[in-house]
């Protein structure tokens, strides 16, 4: 540090600002660690400037996220007509907008103008860059698309040196990144020995135990390449890292597996609904549980995670007919917590007469509600890493089928498959 810098004081006040206090508002931890920075700017370094720099462009870019997604939310709220939610995005709109720094309140330029801060800006690490965008998408995607950005963010620091600065990476890089992804195994991460294995360990490991290894897929592969150009945007955004071509490193490439295995999913054969019928369903989730979601698969086509979801107020009454109402869940303030996997994924279902007089599906909705329980299947257990309710239930299916003897290309999803072929030879409706 330069002599006029008075390092010991800087340290006293840094040292307050403890991770800890912050764990709610990272905005608020942000925003005080750079009104200490900017105390100390005059005599400071050139590095010191430039970490004073990110610290403000990470902290104003999170901002701007964050009043861009309360934007949105307040659109949708306005087409909906959802007034009460209106009224709720308005004051936190208003909130976000206030913490918008004061530029008249900034350290005064002269300082700053001293240094020679060189024209690009680009010695910030990945590992520091990637943990910033990380944080910004922890508010505003879904969990299991955050989970994808984890999970890329992964795969590369096994295949790099983190602390390698941005600028460094060249497209040669990123082709042997993508070239050890078309090497690894779909199904890697099992054993323990992998834990601390690099990516290049862990294909000479699978490699050496059966050559004929399934790789990862096509799809799987470009997933976790767009969240790696994801990243290079984000740094580019913000002034990390310059918009030049040479930086442009994640696309364009050639994306293919060398031993891609899909299995098409077909519906269950008469064979194979026996042989389900007659094998033992181990404990941990109720049997009861078991045959309700089973028989709702079969006379509805719905998807497992709908399934689970279900709600007491999801069975009513449309025009006389008994439905399942499949829609967008909300809590209490009106947040999306989840959502169909599409717009068709909206939609009433006729409740089928099976399911109504010989489940005991509709009288559990009914004291579901009078004890004001959340959800029909509520002895489901919640994956919070997923964001799903019917993981566990999945698990303990695909087990139950390999116990019946039925092939991979059935899976719980072979009940709407089998829904939709049943529909399709039928012309008089059904009974």
């Amino acid at each position: 540090m330069p002599e006029k810098f008075d390092l010991k004081n800087y340290l006293l006040e840094m040292v307050k600002l403890h991770p800890s206090d912050f764990k709610e508002d990272w905005l608020a931890g942000a925003s005080a660690g750079i009104d200490v920075k900017k105390k100390y700017l005059s005599g400071a370094s050139d590095r010191f400037l430039q970490q004073f720099v990110q610290d403000v462009d990470g902290r104003n870019a999170h901002l701007l996220n964050e009043i861009q997604r309360l934007g949105a939310e307040l659109e949708a709220a306005k087409a909906a007509g959802n007034h009460e939610r209106e009224g709720q995005l308005l004051a936190l709109l208003g909130q976000a907008i206030s913490k918008i720094p004061d530029m008249s309140q900034q350290a005064p330029a002269a300082p700053v103008m001293h240094h020679q801060i060189p024209s690009r800006i680009s010695s910030v690490p990945f590992r520091d860059i990637a943990n910033r965008y990380l944080e910004i998408k922890r508010a505003s995607v879904s969990i299991e698309t955050y989970n994808h950005f984890v999970a890329a963010c992964s795969l590369f620091g096994r295949f790099t040196d983190t602390t390698r600065e941005l600028h460094t990476f060249t497209r040669k890089d990123s082709s042997a990144f993508i070239n050890v992804l078309r090497q690894m195994p779909k199904y890697w991460g099992k054993s323990p020995k992998e834990e601390t294995m690099t990516l290049g360990e862990i294909v000479a490991y699978h490699r050496t135990r059966n050559p004929g290894y399934v790789t990862l897929s096509t799809d799987t592969m470009s997933r976790h390449i767009n969240k790696m150009a994801e990243i290079w945007s984000y740094a580019i955004s913000i002034g990390e890292l310059d918009d030049k071509k040479e930086y442009d490193i994640w696309s364009k490439h050639m994306v293919t597996a060398i031993n891609e295995q899909t299995v098409d999913r077909r519906p269950f054969k008469e064979t194979e609904l026996a042989a389900l019928m007659e094998t033992l369903w181990k404990p941990r989730i109720n049997i009861n549980t078991v045959r309700q979601i089973i028989s709702v698969a079969t006379y509805t086509g719905m998807r497992l995670e709908e399934i689970c979801r279900l709600r007491p107020c999801d069975i009513h009454e449309v025009e006389g007919v008994l439905c399942f109402d499949i829609r967008i869940h909300r809590d209490a303030d009106g947040k999306e917590i989840w959502n169909p996997k599409s717009e068709a994924g909206e939609r009433l279902i006729p409740v089928h007469s099976y399911i109504k007089n010989s489940t005991g599906l509709i009288e559990r909705a009914k004291n579901c509600e009078k004890s004001k329980r959340d959800r029909i299947f509520f002895d489901l257990p919640y994956a919070a890493s997923t964001n799903k309710y019917g993981a566990a239930f999945s698990q303990r299916f695909s087990k139950f089928k390999k116990d019946a003897g039925l092939p991979r290309e059935t899976t719980f999803h072979s009940f709407r498959h089998l829904f939709r072929t049943m529909l399709g030879h039928r012309s008089d409706g059904l009974n």
